[in-house]
């Protein structure tokens, strides 16, 4: 048992040092940060609720595919909560990453990305982090079209069609200088303009 354990560690510490120091830094600049999720009505405050980032950089929240001008998804497909989102490649200067996570379909697990990176918020000049809003995003085909659907979700979650703009993930609280996890933002958290826009690597 102490041996499996021993084997154990040791390849968690390979997966760490592993890591890109783009990765790396990326990861410093989320875990233990003290990001909080946005208000559900007000997208430019903190809530009280910790984004529940890990140490390999990973996070659990909600997925979506697909809402409707009023804000209504679909039975076919419906918003996922717990979903997984973990860490897949960070851009250059670890501004912008890319997280997979498995959304499932039809009783099929797939495997679809989604962009996120540091930025401002347009209103207050914040710093934050935010999910890339998609590039392409056109209606999904007819419920019942479960091959099209499928293609759709693989086609509209991937890598090349994600953009610079996007929705706060991640905000700091206003009083950042009392604990650990208030912390003004590092280097690592730097925006990359004075708004919510960047440069993402395809």
């Amino acid at each position: 048992m102490k041996k499996l354990l021993i084997i154990l560690l040791f390849f968690s510490a390979c997966s760490i040092t592993d890591l890109s120091p783009e990765s790396q830094k990326w990861i410093a600049s989320v875990y233990n940060q003290g990001w909080y999720w946005p208000l559900k009505d007000n997208q430019d405050k903190p809530s009280g609720h910790l984004v529940p980032f890990q140490s390999d950089g990973s996070f659990v929240g909600e997925f979506t595919p697909w809402t409707d001008k009023s804000g209504n998804s679909r039975l076919d497909m419906p918003i996922q909560y717990n979903t997984k989102y973990i860490l897949d490649e960070v851009n250059e200067d670890s501004t912008h990453a890319y997280y997979r996570f498995t959304y499932r379909f039809n009783g099929e697990n797939l495997t679809l990305y989604q962009g996120v990176f540091h930025g401002y918020l347009n209103t207050t000049k914040e710093p934050g982090i935010f999910w890339a809003s998609l590039i392409n995003r056109i209606d999904p085909p007819d419920p019942g079209n479960n091959a099209d659907i499928r293609a759709w979700l693989l086609g509209t979650y991937a890598k090349d069609n994600f953009g610079t703009e996007g929705s706060s993930l991640g905000l700091k609280k206003s009083s950042r200088s009392t604990t650990v996890e208030n912390n003004t933002p590092n280097d690592s958290n730097a925006p990359t303009s004075d708004n919510t826009s960047g440069t993402m690597k395809n």
